[in-house]
């Protein structure tokens, strides 16, 4: 079977659902809590596993009991969690989210620096029939150094870009076949509010197709300088919790499958959307049935 390999965080998520967000300081009472896996590639690489596809991880976690949880519940997930690398005495990512009762979300990230600094932990060939590299920007070495070996073998690349300062960011796109942008990401990186404007720009930086994904209004890309647009789909949202996450993971697995881009939006946005119908950042995760009936009713 192809195999999608995903490079990145991989998160323990503590959820707490509220009325509503706080907008000042104070306490804010909670009305029920959750745990949960998170992290934009480990998400991804659960989403691909529940769609049929075959996801391998590369991601690096403390040695403590937070890391068990994460990769335990990877496991669940049917992700390959074979070349995940545990750090002696380094702490495991976590987060607090709070979600409101229209399901979008606040995020405080815990990463302990001595965990992504450093790629010696990757192996030095992709694995066996990798068809697919994605990577998240949460950690951009070892998604520059992933994408490096699969441009040496003409794999395709998808980069999940969220908003970061990080120095390398412009030359990390430069190596990708599918720049995915968050529109925040997309405007702090074009520094263009207008998102017509941004998408050319980027497109300036990016070798193959250039993405933004704008919430609930779906997402637009470019084709040459045509832009393109896929709606979401309606659903009731519960949580959007890994909501992006999921889209990227489904997109780039019906991309391995050779489906045109706007074939793959629309597979991802149902994906996304249902996962949305669920507490937490994978719960919702439709199997590729559940999403092909979904489809066919929309």
């Amino acid at each position: 079977m192809n195999t999608i390999l995903c490079v990145g965080r991989a998160v323990w998520d503590q959820l707490f659902y509220v009325d509503s967000l706080p907008l000042m300081s104070g306490k804010v009472p909670a009305t029920k809590h959750r745990e949960a896996g998170g992290g934009p590639a480990a998400t991804a690489a659960g989403a691909i596993a529940q769609l049929g596809g075959n996801s391998v991880l590369w991601s690096r976690i403390g040695d403590d009991k937070t890391g068990k949880n994460i990769v335990k519940e990877l496991y669940k997930y049917g992700v390959d969690i074979s070349e995940i690398c545990i750090i002696p005495k380094a702490k495991s990512p976590v987060a607090a989210v709070l979600v409101d009762n229209s399901g979008e979300r606040g995020i405080a990230a815990y990463i302990d620096s001595n965990l992504y600094q450093s790629t010696t932990s990757l192996s030095e060939t992709l694995p066996a029939n990798t068809k697919m590299v994605l990577a998240d920007v949460r950690w951009p070495e070892g998604g520059y150094y992933s994408f490096k070996l699969a441009q040496k073998l003409s794999i395709p690349t998808l980069l999940d870009i969220e908003k970061t300062d990080h120095p390398k960011l412009e030359e990390l796109i430069s190596l990708a076949t599918y720049a995915v942008f968050s529109q925040s990401g997309l405007i702090s990186f074009t520094q263009e509010k207008d998102i017509t404007s941004a998408l050319h720009k980027a497109a300036c930086i990016c070798r193959g197709t250039v993405c933004v994904t704008l919430g609930d209004k779906g997402c637009m890309w470019l084709e040459g300088t045509t832009i393109r647009t896929q709606q979401s789909f309606k659903v009731e949202t519960i949580d959007t919790t890994g909501a992006g996450d999921v889209f990227h993971g489904a997109l780039a697995l019906s991309l391995s499958r050779n489906s045109t881009f706007e074939e793959a939006a629309r597979f991802a946005s149902a994906a996304a959307a249902l996962k949305c119908t669920m507490p937490g950042g994978r719960e919702g995760i439709p199997d590729e049935q559940k999403l092909l009936n979904f489809l066919a009713g929309n």
